[in-house]
């Protein structure tokens, strides 16, 4: 079954299709396994926001992005819609106060959409609760757009999403939290703040604390038409090396590690 139908000039994403580790290449196994072993050696570090986003802010400032784009980007950069979110102190500042437990966050799906609201509510000034309406990007110069998934099935995706993270959190967290990321984005289930949450549950499937949050939303943001590829990649079509490239490098960057080739 597909990911998404197309109407006209209109795709429409019918539902998320999640994958195993067979579905991903050898080079994007060992990618992982290099990640998972040096974010092991950094997980109890404190204090070590404040540097990541130094190393961030750095390869930014130092147009040290390539290795972040997709092998498309070069054909689409111009028409990429500029994220408005540029700076991940927020998100640090909610997930200090939110104090999160992953266990009781996935023991029911009621927990689990109490956390998504929860979280939204404070990317909101008005009521951000679970979506009972469908949304849609903002619409490309000749008209197409992408809808997101039918607000009659986003609590049926978000309790898949949750088998999901319970399955793979602990056989590969970074894995877990690359899926999870991209299927946030992929069901939308908030009116506002879906990125930011993708992150928060990223860096929360990860066991971060405060202290040493991954800053993703900065690259992200400059490295916009790698991210926004990347993820349309594995949302449409279920190819994920792209995705975890992508993620995986960011980390890199953030925590100072070696950098890696480009997608």
């Amino acid at each position: 079954m597909e990911n998404y139908i197309i109407d006209g000039n209109i795709i429409r994403v019918h539902q998320c299709l999640y994958p195993s580790l067979h579905n991903i290449s050898e080079e994007s196994h060992q990618k992982i396994q290099e990640c998972m072993i040096k974010l092991h050696l950094e997980k109890n570090k404190t204090g070590r926001y404040e540097m990541f986003l130094e190393n961030v802010n750095k390869h930014i400032n130092n147009n040290e992005l390539d290795v972040l784009q997709h092998r498309l980007s070069s054909h689409i950069d111009n028409n990429i819609i500029s994220s408005d979110r540029k700076y991940s102190v927020d998100e640090v500042n909610i997930y200090k106060y939110q104090n999160c437990e992953l266990s009781s966050i996935l023991y029911s799906d009621e927990n689990f959409l109490s956390f998504i609201e929860s979280v939204g509510g404070y990317f909101r000034k008005q009521e951000n609760k679970i979506r009972t309406k469908n949304i849609r990007t903002v619409p490309e110069p000749d008209g197409s757009y992408t809808e997101y998934i039918n607000a009659t099935m986003v609590i049926t995706e978000l309790s898949k999403l949750r088998q999901f993270i319970k399955t793979y959190q602990t056989v590969n967290p970074l894995f877990c939290a690359t899926v999870a990321s991209v299927s946030i984005l992929c069901i939308h289930p908030l009116a506002d703040g879906n990125g930011r949450l993708s992150r928060f549950i990223f860096n929360l499937i990860l066991g971060r604390s405060s202290n040493n949050y991954i800053p993703l939303t900065e690259l992200c943001h400059a490295a916009r038409s790698g991210y926004v590829l990347s993820m349309r990649e594995a949302m449409l079509f279920s190819e994920w090396d792209s995705a975890v490239h992508f993620y995986c490098t960011c980390l890199s960057l953030a925590i100072g590690w070696s950098e890696l080739s480009s997608m």
